[in-house]
């Protein structure tokens, strides 16, 4: 079985309205709350599907649609949140 790797080459650069931390911080705080249990497979699926809590123009993006527009990580994290006690 092959790793699967996710480019986030997209976000350099990007820092969140309001915030003075940047994106390596965010994905930071992502695999903190991906936590060990999450599979490379579901962190993918995670990352790469439109949720309702994440809307850029009444459009459900994806986190790393959100992150590269520059938006607050906090609804991710609320996000994964949700789900561990789903």
């Amino acid at each position: 079985m092959s790793d699967i790797v996710l480019d986030f080459s997209s976000l350099d650069g990007v820092v969140a309205h309001g915030s003075d931390y940047g994106p390596s911080d965010h994905l930071s705080w992502l695999v903190a709350a991906f936590g060990d249990a999450l599979h490379s497979a579901s962190i993918l699926g995670f990352m790469t599907t439109p949720h309702s809590d994440t809307l850029i123009s009444v459009q459900p993006e994806t986190p790393v649609e959100w992150l590269t527009a520059r938006r607050d990580v906090q609804p991710l994290l609320d996000l994964l949140e949700t789900r561990r006690w789903e």
